[in-house]
């Protein structure tokens, strides 16, 4: 019940606009691998769709100058 109570709130959060608090969220040791990756998808997207929009000029992504908030899990061989 809690893990689904964690995800809920980072949800939430990124629906309200509050992409560092979702993120903040997702780390939470609760939260499951997949929806920490289902909720860093999502913050990557709109992380994107920002640097695209009209009137914001040309400019990195954010995601590509900075680290990443949440922990990556390890690369599996091939």
């Amino acid at each position: 019940m809690r893990a689904d109570a964690v995800y809920g709130r980072s949800l939430a959060l990124f629906a309200a606009g509050d992409v560092r608090g979702a993120t903040l969220a997702a780390t939470a040791p609760e939260m499951t691998a997949a929806r920490r990756d289902e909720v860093g998808v999502a913050v990557l997207s709109e992380q994107a769709i920002a640097a695209f929009t009209p009137g914001a000029g040309r400019r990195p992504l954010p995601c590509s100058t900075r680290a990443a908030p949440m922990p990556r899990r390890p690369a599996t061989s091939a």
